[in-house]
């Protein structure tokens, strides 16, 4: 198993913190919405046998400090961010791979920077302004952030992946209702040590998330006609066990207007920290051109 070392990117605004292992072409992992590194480190562990696989927190989240106060931050910088992390670790074409946000991310990277990437997974990218009942998540959006002020960013984030992996949609608001609390995490006591320091953080990462990054992912429409330039470079993942989820949905939306297949993943939108070892072999496979 390769050790992992840590590495800092600088970038406009920000100092992004990076977790690198492995050796080989450069595969660079990308999370979703208030998730770090340390969501993708299983999956990191299983490919860096053959590749350098590089994970980072976002800026504002977990250990990537601002240099000035929070502002609000599109996929567009997030991607200028991606970029500015393949060129700190590579001069050669990259793999990508993103899930949920992070596929959105991935996708206007390779929108933008072709010439650096690769071949891109996006796996379930969470492109909702293009599913025909978009207007339903803006409300979802408003009801996050009430829940936040509310009932503290333990039960919005609950409520937030409620939302996410609903079959149909997130349902009716719990702003005020008894249930409100329906959506609280797990008690972290019962956790692993790994998974609770993750959780500690990806909650504490929510006000961020929920103030400056949620909305603008949520109204982010991909580049289609670029991105039909190259997609021989693109795969489009879903879960085997998500079909009806709104990140799903999302999925066939994009591949459905791109004009490419969708490939199956093991697991549902985070199969790849429940079924790593699988998971892992599906995106070698598909980094490998199979």
């Amino acid at each position: 198993m390769s050790s992992t070392r840590t590495e800092t990117v600088t970038v406009p605004g920000a100092r992004l913190h990076c977790e690198v292992s492995g050796a080989g072409p450069m595969l660079l992992l990308i999370a979703g919405a208030a998730a770090d590194a340390g969501a993708l480190a299983g999956l990191a562990t299983r490919l860096s046998g053959k590749y350098l696989t590089v994970t980072y927190d976002m800026r504002g989240l977990s250990r990537s400090r601002l240099d000035g106060p929070a502002e609000d931050v599109g996929v567009e910088v997030l991607a200028d961010d991606a970029h500015r992390i393949l060129a700190a670790f590579t001069s050669e074409p990259a793999y990508v791979f993103g899930s949920s946000g992070g596929g959105l991310v991935g996708l206007e990277l390779v929108a933008r920077h072709p010439e650096m990437v690769r071949r891109l997974i996006a796996h379930e990218p969470a492109a909702m302004a293009l599913l025909p009942d978009s207007w339903q998540w803006q409300d979802f959006l408003d009801e996050l952030e009430e829940l936040s002020r509310s009932h503290g960013p333990g039960v919005a984030m609950g409520r937030f992946l409620d939302g996410i992996e609903a079959v149909g949609g997130p349902g009716p608001s719990r702003v005020g209702q008894p249930g409100a609390r329906a959506g609280q995490l797990p008690d972290l006591a019962t956790l692993s040590p790994r998974t609770r320091a993750l959780m500690r953080r990806s909650q504490a990462n929510m006000q961020h998330f929920f103030a400056h990054q949620m909305r603008q992912a949520a109204g982010y429409l991909p580049d289609i006609q670029m991105l039909s330039t190259v997609r021989n470079k693109i795969v489009i993942g879903v879960g085997v066990a998500s079909r009806g989820q709104a990140p799903h949905q999302a999925a066939l939306e994009v591949a459905g207007r791109l004009g490419v297949e969708v490939v199956k993943f093991p697991g549902d939108h985070q199969g790849f920290g429940v079924q790593p070892t699988e998971f892992a072999a599906v995106v070698d496979r598909m980094l490998s051109g199979g």
